[in-house]
């Protein structure tokens, strides 16, 4: 609980700046490159031990790695995507 005193007695900092190259029109067409935030100056981290409770049994645990690229492309992460097909 000493980790969440800390946090609660931080004083906020100002807020960074993120900048997008202007020279992009289309937001599909940002990379990594095109986006930087400035002035951002966090808190130091704060470390704590997590509790492991409830999660999965073994009887219904999956494998939630992927063997292959095929895989990867059969699984539906935005259902919106895979009906466009």
């Amino acid at each position: 609980m000493d980790q969440v005193r800390e946090q609660v007695q931080r004083e906020p900092k100002p807020f960074p700046t993120i900048k997008l190259n202007l020279l992009i029109k289309n937001i599909d067409d940002f990379t990594l490159e095109d986006i930087t935030l400035e002035n951002y100056d966090p808190h130091p981290a704060l470390k704590a031990e997590i509790a492991n409770i409830g999660g999965f049994d073994d009887k219904v645990k999956k494998d939630f790695t992927f063997k292959d690229k095929k895989d990867v492309e059969n699984q539906c992460y935005n259902c919106a995507d895979s009906k466009k097909s």
